[in-house]
């Protein structure tokens, strides 16, 4: 990193180039954080380092950060509670075991909608390995996860995990389409 950065941003505070040579520097590693910690969603990244640079602008004093690598650290650990934050929200699930699911999975299907969608469910489960399949088949039934854990010969916990990643993977599946 540039040695000296912080120093040139406290003499030339008011200076545009200070800040966009501040910016140059700093964004790659930041961007990196932000890509790692959205799973490679390029757009994202972009959009959270941006908010770090912005959040680091309106509300960071200089003289309260000691070094360049301080001030790198600052930026990358804004990027993270960025990314943390963006992931709380956009995370909203509804588990089908709910009674409101319940009702609007049960109310006005006709056998032409169950059959469209045993099919898409079809279609969507040969994408996954045999393991997923047959996880997803399980869930489907609304076996509890204590009995799929003891069909698929494994722990509770290790099944929770499962399920939790197949959902997290059928999620990214959808919203790919």
């Amino acid at each position: 990193m540039t040695s000296g950065l912080l120093k040139d941003l406290r003499a030339r505070s008011q200076d545009g180039k200070a800040w966009e040579n501040a910016y140059r520097a700093l964004r790659p590693a930041v961007y990196r954080t932000a890509y790692s910690l959205m799973g490679g969603d390029v757009a994202a990244a972009e959009d959270l380092t941006q908010e770090a640079f912005l959040r680091f602008l309106q509300y960071t004093d200089l003289n309260a950060l000691e070094s360049d690598e301080h001030l790198l650290a600052y930026l990358r650990q804004t990027v993270r509670h960025l990314c943390w934050d963006r992931k709380k929200t956009a995370v909203v699930t509804t588990s089908i075991d709910t009674p409101e699911a319940q009702f609007t999975l049960n109310r006005g299907a006709d056998n032409e909608e169950v059959e469209s969608l045993a099919w898409d469910i079809e279609q969507l489960s040969g994408t996954l390995p045999q393991l997923e399949r047959q996880l997803l088949r399980e869930l489907i039934t609304g076996a509890p996860l204590p009995d799929i854990a003891r069909k698929l010969n494994i722990t509770y916990g290790a099944a929770a995990v499962r399920v939790h990643r197949l959902r997290a993977k059928l999620q990214r599946i959808i919203n790919g389409l």
